[in-house]
């Protein structure tokens, strides 16, 4: 799969990476055919990679047989990618910023989505994809190696996050391998993890039931205390509430957050779920809100 002529043009080419846009180029070859091999592609596939940067994984895509459309937002780049894979090589560029794309950047359905995930908006990427996962059938991502884990982190786990469950009430994922920060130019601080996602059917209620972000938001709040305890927090609770939390919750109540599953949360939101509930939540701030 391998070109080490290009390859070699890519780690050496004068274009420098940008910091505010968090650029970071691999250029490790071995690392690269193992990133593209963990896609199960077939030739003719689709694959939608953001961030293409200087065409890297690009061409390995090629060599595999995939069509690729490659999302780039610096138009250096996207210059330097359409000279690379002219007209007719299978790979359409589009200059565009993933989060706010133009209508025919859209992701086609039935594709494969790869990308290296820039470390500051790797998250806002991630609910943008997800918002999509119709669309794809898997992906292969990049991302912080902290951030991987705390998307996998299991119950019980001390990594475990209110984002954790956000991931996996949506998807299943496996982390493959880690990337040192020497296979890219410039090295970042962190290192980096390789995983692969595969979407299914949200858990039922998690996307629908009111309230449901918020109450995970304040269930975390203090890791340390049991649901309970941060529950009573919120402060607008009444006798009512603990009451039906009780009868129908009472299991939860004395565990801690980072035990508990989607579904879970699912049924502490369906008792809280009163209109009076509700309007007591709209009324606070909103930076103590989420979802």
């Amino acid at each position: 799969m391998s070109s080490p002529g290009k390859h070699e043009d890519t780690a050496k080419s004068k274009l420098r990476a940008r910091r505010f846009l968090s650029q970071n180029f691999l250029v490790d070859g071995a690392i690269g055919d193992r990133i593209v091999g963990a896609l199960p592609l077939s030739r003719g596939d689709t694959v939608y990679e953001i961030g293409a940067g200087k065409g890297f994984l690009t061409e390995r895509l090629v060599s595999a047989g995939a069509d690729v459309w490659a999302i780039e937002k610096d138009r250096r780049l996207c210059g330097m990618l359409r000279k690379k894979f002219p007209k007719g090589e299978g790979v359409r560029v589009f200059h565009a910023d993933v989060l706010d794309l133009p209508d025919d950047a859209q992701p086609p359905q039935g594709c494969w989505l790869l990308g290296n995930l820039p470390f500051g908006i790797g998250h806002a990427i991630l609910e943008w994809v997800f918002a999509r996962r119709e669309r794809f059938r898997g992906a292969v991502v990049t991302l912080q190696r902290e951030v991987v884990h705390r998307l996998l982190a299991l119950p019980g786990d001390s990594e475990r996050s209110a984002v954790s469950l956000w991931f996996q009430a949506r998807a299943g994922g496996v982390r493959l391998f880690d990337i040192p920060p020497r296979a890219f130019v410039p090295p970042p601080r962190v290192t980096s993890s390789v995983m692969r996602i595969e979407f299914a059917p949200a858990t039922p209620g998690v996307e629908s039931v009111p309230g449901i972000d918020y109450i995970i938001e304040r269930a975390f709040a203090q890791k340390r205390k049991v649901l309970a305890n941060n529950l009573r927090a919120m402060g607008h609770l009444t006798a009512d509430d603990w009451d039906r939390l009780q009868r129908d919750c009472g299991d939860l109540l004395r565990k801690r957050a980072e035990e508990l599953e989607a579904a879970d949360f699912v049924r502490l939101a369906r008792v809280l779920a009163t209109d009076r509930f509700l309007s007591e939540r709209a009324r606070l701030p909103g930076d103590r809100r989420r979802g």
